[in-house]
């Protein structure tokens, strides 16, 4: 089960990277509190398009593959980005608001949930 929830999860990344790619300014405007951190970028869009591309085919690759490396990989940026997040939530004096939901459901459970199956792959493993 943890297995398949890695691959939706890496699944999730690789089609919002998709999404970022093909409709970038729809991307701006639809996902909430985008557009309060400035103005439309279409360069920066679609290079964090491209790095949740990555995060997801690595996060499949290795769950498909049972490869901790591509796990960690996979995970390593939404983790960090997940982290930025509640920094930024703070910041912003821990609003509890539609912004505050979209940053749980969209950034903070994926990369959370995401890092305890690779707690548990690792801790599944056999010493060598």
């Amino acid at each position: 089960m943890t297995r398949i929830l890695l691959l939706v999860i890496g699944a999730y990344y690789f089609a919002n990277g998709l999404f970022m790619m093909a409709a970038p300014e729809n991307w701006y405007q639809l996902t909430p509190g985008v557009s309060m951190t400035g103005p439309y970028n279409w360069h920066f869009i679609i290079d964090i398009a491209l790095i949740y591309m990555i995060s997801g085919a690595a996060s499949m690759w290795g769950s498909w593959n049972n490869n901790l490396t591509s796990i960690f990989v996979g995970l390593s940026w939404p983790v960090s980005h997940a982290v930025f997040h509640i920094y930024v939530w703070v910041e912003r004096g821990a609003p509890a608001d539609l912004i505050a939901l979209a940053n749980l459901a969209g950034i903070q459970l994926p990369a959370w949930i995401g890092l305890l199956i690779l707690a548990k792959y690792q801790n599944a493993k056999p010493s060598q």
